[in-house]
């Protein structure tokens, strides 16, 4: 038990460790040396280092130091709200962004000269890096924190928060000189595809479907689902052209649980009837929680009373 609770750990580290050089990656390969930025804490850094005649490689602030000082000022939001287990995380994240923003400064620079292409391929590597980081509980701190924190209230997705909020940094790259629309335009782009790039991981991962089973042996396939740890629903029924009654069984899994099901159906029952539908969202037990912020913030208030 000890040991594979460490093997974990490791590979959550390890994983983290990927998101975080791919984040990286795409930033010192295509963003800063093209001149355009996105958002976020590293937005707000290379942003800094302009303005301070830098040129995201030599002068101004540097950007490593940058964000490390910006993300350790906001660590304190993420042990408070998150819980300590996020926060270690968060440091080691914090700190291997850090080296890796300085181990890639000039390695490799795209050599793609269209800047729009640049800015959707640096904003999908960045996004899915991200993603790979959120997945196992990690983050970069900033305006991940935020995402987060704000995902933990309410029914919104990392990437929209995302959108909000750096949508807002990526304005004030106009008031760097020697900057202008041009550069405002490509940072949108960068955190659309960053956006879009990390919704789809992290709707991805939790994404689950409705399953509806339609088989005369609805008793047996219901305990069988039942011994695998899943929840079953018998509706009665009637098959309109043979005029018999029988039961539908409704299922909802995880996505990744699908073929597992369908597998084990088929083996008992194989003329069994399946229909497969995506749900949107699924909230109850085992799946998403009910989150509207308001309903916490009125049992606090009812605890002070």
């Amino acid at each position: 038990m000890k040991q594979s609770k460490i093997l974990k750990t490791l590979f959550e580290y390890f994983v983290i460790t990927l998101g975080i050089a791919m984040y990286t990656f795409a930033w010192q390969a295509f963003m800063i040396p093209k001149g355009f930025f996105s958002g976020g804490v590293t937005g707000i850094a290379t942003v800094l280092n302009f303005a301070t005649g830098g040129d995201g490689v030599t002068g101004g602030i540097p950007i490593p130091a940058t964000y490390l000082v910006l993300n350790i000022l906001l660590l304190g939001v993420g042990f408070f709200v998150l819980g300590t287990k996020f926060g270690f995380k968060t440091i080691y994240a914090i700190i291997m962004a850090s080296v890796f923003l300085k181990v890639f400064e000039g390695v490799w620079v795209s050599p793609i000269q269209e800047d729009f292409l640049n800015a959707l391929i640096g904003g999908a590597i960045s996004g899915a890096g991200i993603a790979l980081t959120f997945l196992v509980g990690g983050s970069t701190g900033g305006t991940d924190i935020v995402a987060l924190v704000i995902r933990k209230y309410f029914n919104i997705t990392e990437g929209k928060v995302y959108l909000i909020v750096e949508l807002l940094i990526i304005s004030s790259i106009i008031l760097v000189p020697g900057k202008g629309l041009q550069e405002m335009v490509y940072g949108y782009l960068t955190i659309i595809a960053f956006s879009t790039a990390l919704d789809y991981i992290m709707v991805g991962s939790r994404s689950t479907v409705q399953i509806l089973v339609f088989s005369k042996r609805a008793d047996e396939i219901a305990d069988m689902l039942l011994g695998m740890g899943r929840g079953v629903t018998a509706v009665p029924s009637v098959g309109w052209y043979s005029k018999q009654d029988g039961k539908v069984l409704i299922v909802v899994v995880k996505k990744n649980q699908m073929p597992e099901i369908t597998r084990k159906v088929k083996e008992l029952d194989e003329h069994v009837f399946i229909s497969v539908c995506s749900a949107t969202e699924v909230f109850g037990q085992g799946f998403e929680e009910v989150k509207t912020g308001v309903k916490k913030i009125w049992k606090k208030a009812d605890k002070k009373s």
